[in-house]
């Protein structure tokens, strides 16, 4: 996974329901989906168990939360 900068802005990421989500980093994806299946296994390969990525939906940046 390779981590770039979401906005040039202060926008303040909100984690996803829940507790213990860390932001990893931002990819652009064609979809939500797609961004949580890609994601899930460098998740796991650090010790994570769950991914969950926000974005606006369809090819978009998103940020990738991990837990």
């Amino acid at each position: 996974m390779i981590a770039v900068p979401l906005a040039a802005t202060s926008a303040v990421a909100v984690p996803p329901p829940g507790s213990g989500w860390h932001v990893a980093g931002g990819m652009t994806y064609d979809a939500k989906m797609q961004c949580e299946a890609e994601e899930l296994p460098y998740a796991q390969q650090n010790g994570y168990d769950e991914v969950w990525c926000d974005g606006p939906g369809g090819r978009a940046e998103y940020t990738v939360w991990v837990r």
